[in-house]
């Protein structure tokens, strides 16, 4: 691990304390007790790339099904409003929820790319069905959508974007940094 991606960590835990302070209505004088990240989180933490870990927040409630940990952040970045990494249990529920949201968005397996503005595909070369993993896609819900799976840590990552028109940024946001043939998606890596 690099210094600088340490100090992002180091930074990125020092905010897990800080967004559990104070109640929002003024100053307290006994904060409530913050929980300390938790083994899965600081995992998630240690994977995301040192630049997006901005402001990062554990979700520890309406987890999907099979998850086991998730981290929000909120980088500095002009297309991108805000994005989750989510750990599972297992590639089965990872590939099962990315598929159901892909599906239930209205974009069709192997549709194409984002730079299409909606498309989905798997990412690595090899039979391209639903039962390969190493899958990412875009859809517009409001604002843009980028969806990938990282099978190296059964971790879903989830952007959204600041405008319906920004899938191309989340797709090149997600890839930023890339020097891989085939590559992957380089916003989390496990570590």
């Amino acid at each position: 691990m690099s210094a600088a991606s340490g100090l992002g960590i180091a930074l990125t835990i020092a905010a897990f304390a800080v967004a559990g302070c104070g109640t929002g209505r003024g100053p307290s004088l006994s904060p409530a007790p913050v929980p300390s990240p938790t083994t899965d989180e600081l995992h998630l933490l240690s994977g995301i790339r040192p630049d997006a870990a901005i402001d990062c927040v554990p979700v520890r409630s309406a987890l999907p099904a099979g998850a086991t940990a998730a981290v929000e952040c909120a980088p500095n970045d002009g297309a991108v409003d805000r994005f989750r990494v989510t750990q599972f249990s297992s590639t089965a529920d990872v590939l099962a929820l990315y598929i159901a949201e892909m599906t239930g968005h209205g974009v069709a397996l192997n549709s194409g790319t984002c730079f299409d503005g909606q498309g989905e595909s798997s990412y690595f070369p090899g039979p391209d069905d639903e039962s390969i993993a190493t899958r990412n896609g875009c859809f517009v819900a409001d604002v843009a959508q980028f969806r990938a799976i990282d099978t190296g840590g059964n971790v879903y990552i989830a952007i959204a974007g600041n405008s319906a028109d920004a899938s191309r940024e989340l797709d090149r946001y997600a890839w930023k940094g890339n020097e891989d043939t085939p590559g992957a998606p380089t916003l989390w890596r496990a570590p």
